[in-house]
């Protein structure tokens, strides 16, 4: 068995070889300093054309690696990245007596392994011949239960020789590399595609995601996700509820102008997508990767239904510093985008300091047009995000494998409402919203009495801190009483005059309020507004608390 595997992986390393030959001295594009051009057409032509001929020959996985890197903004600039994305469009379905074969032997492995008088009176009694969709890696059909509630069925393909293929993409190094910002990067990119590959072939990594995402959707009214029949499902087929709606792919090709009906239009998809990534994403911490139009339908004006993608889990602390960087690019401020940026990246092979690549930020005009220009996509923050990363990695800052899935899917997520609202950056107006959604969400959080309760140590140990200063204040006042003196206040002692006395304490509680403020959740998240709103509750509650016993 053991020689049978091997003889298999060589002969299959050999075809690989033998399709590769003569690719490998594919023209690439020129570099300048700091800076990554797109290739006219006819170098493209040269270049890129033969190697996503290639990939498509070899099959779904080597396929599946380009539409990966069309995702990476920072290794490739958008020309090469378009090119690959179309390896994954036109698509050959699996035949349909060989999906039914597929679909009956695992239905009946589940009900086997589940053994529930469900299983056996509720399995599939009926599957269309013809896929409503269908990827390099898996397709989808509409089916019917014998109970005759409607279902989607995901079946994937054969993964038999896949484990092969995932070990044998290192050979495509020498093609590869050369269009990548920085060459070195290529084996980390296999190790991130063979995370995600496992990840969208597995039924049953798809299965917990939306159950974490329907958990998470009951307090969204505007988000449904559907039920997985389980006790039918195995890690190759997975059976799920079927929402009834208009795919948001279906939408997108429609003319804009006249889509205003009763699912609210194109633009108002493309708003809410945003409006769900970004709310999953920073506050639910599951990253989609691949939000695409195909995964979303709409149910009416204000409601969206996902039920396919790729997920992730991000690290609390990485998901603060890049919603940080990114409200940082949103407001056009290179230096702060940057100073939350470096903790997301290695820069062990640093080639500036960050002072240059500071001034490399400020100066940077993004060339994800294609063309070498910018305008054309009217300052897109996707293209930004992806123009700053490529630069950071051509000067020698790596990004970390954890915060990849934030890239990737703010390109992925910048694409699909690119199809939805091409006139529009519906990604930056959704993150000015969120921005603002949060803001007032930790101003009513920072309302609310329990919060308050938990505070008041901090705050009392803030104000003991500077005893000398709160001492100065109350003697520039005559206020600076004994303690049995403090207990009542003198009647000769006129209401005015002390509020007239408190006059310095409150301009100490508002110095104070401003360095409580920039370290508060609501400074950090809020920004110079956020820093405001937090000092000016805690000014107003210093100033209660003093005229408390007035």
């Amino acid at each position: 068995m053991i020689n049978l595997r091997r003889k298999r992986m060589r002969e299959r390393r050999a075809e690989i070889l033998n399709r590769l030959r003569g690719r490998a001295n594919c023209a690439v594009p020129p570099r300048t300093s700091g800076h990554r051009h797109a290739p006219g057409d006819g170098q493209r032509d040269r270049g890129l054309a033969p190697l996503c001929r290639a990939l498509a020959d070899l099959g779904p996985v080597f396929a599946s690696y380009g539409v990966y890197l069309s995702a990476r903004g920072d290794l490739l600039p958008q020309a090469y990245r378009h090119e690959l994305a179309a390896l994954g469009r036109e698509v050959v379905p699996m035949p349909a007596a060989h999906v039914q074969a597929i679909v009956r032997a695992e239905t009946g492995r589940a009900k086997k392994r589940d053994g529930s008088s469900k299983s056996q009176s509720d399995a599939i009694a009926a599957l269309e011949h013809a896929p409503f969709d269908t990827r390099l890696l898996f397709q989808r059909h509409h089916g019917r239960l014998k109970s005759g509630r409607a279902v989607v069925v995901r079946v994937a393909r054969s993964q038999r020789d896949a484990e092969f293929d995932v070990k044998l993409l290192a050979l495509l190094r020498d093609i590869v590399s050369p269009f990548f910002a920085d060459g070195r990067l290529f084996l980390q990119s296999i190790d991130d595609f063979r995370a995600t590959l496992a990840a969208t072939t597995d039924g049953f990594a798809l299965a917990e995601a939306l159950d974490f995402l329907r958990r998470d959707a009951q307090e969204l009214d505007c988000l449904s996700i559907p039920t997985v029949y389980r006790e039918l499902s195995t890690s190759r087929v997975l059976v799920l509820e079927h929402i009834a709606g208009k795919r948001l792919s279906a939408a997108a090709t429609l003319d804009n102008a006249h889509a205003a009906d009763d699912t609210g239009g194109a633009d108002g998809s493309a708003r809410l997508l945003c409006e769900i990534w970004l709310r999953h994403a920073f506050d639910g911490g599951l990253i989609a990767m691949d939000l695409r139009a195909e995964n979303a339908l709409a149910l009416g004006r204000s409601r969206l239904a996902i039920d396919e993608g790729t997920f992730a889990i991000l690290p609390s602390e990485t998901r603060q510093a890049l919603l940080k960087y990114l409200i940082a690019v949103a407001l056009d401020e290179p230096r702060k985008a940057l100073d939350s940026l470096q903790k997301e990246f290695d820069g062990t092979h640093q080639r500036v300091l960050l002072n240059d690549l500071d001034r490399l930020f400020r100066q940077m005009v993004p060339d994800d047009a294609g063309d070498g220009s910018f305008d054309d996509l009217g300052g897109r923050l996707a293209a930004i995000v992806s123009a700053q990363w490529r630069l950071a990695i051509e000067n020698g800052y790596w990004p970390l494998r954890h915060g990849l899935p934030v890239l990737r899917g703010i390109v992925e997520l910048d694409e699909t409402v690119r199809r939805l609202a091409p006139h529009r950056d519906a990604v930056l107006e959704g993150l000015k919203d969120f921005r603002v959604t949060r803001l007032l969400g930790d101003v009513q959080r920072m309302l609310e009495p329990v919060h308050w309760i938990g505070r008041f140590d901090n705050i009392a140990s803030l104000v003991l801190s500077s005893p000398r200063l709160l001492d100065d204040a109350l003697s520039a006042t005559g206020s600076t009483r004994s303690s049995h003196e403090c207990a009542a206040t003198p009647m000769n002692v006129s209401p005015t005059r002390l509020r007239r006395a408190h006059f310095p304490v409150l301009g100490l509680l508002l110095v104070l309020g401003l360095f409580q403020g920039r370290a508060s959740p609501i400074g950090e998240a809020g920004g110079p507004w956020g820093e405001a709103i937090a000092a000016l509750l805690f000014v107003v509650l210093g100033y209660w608390l003093l005229n408390a016993d007035a």
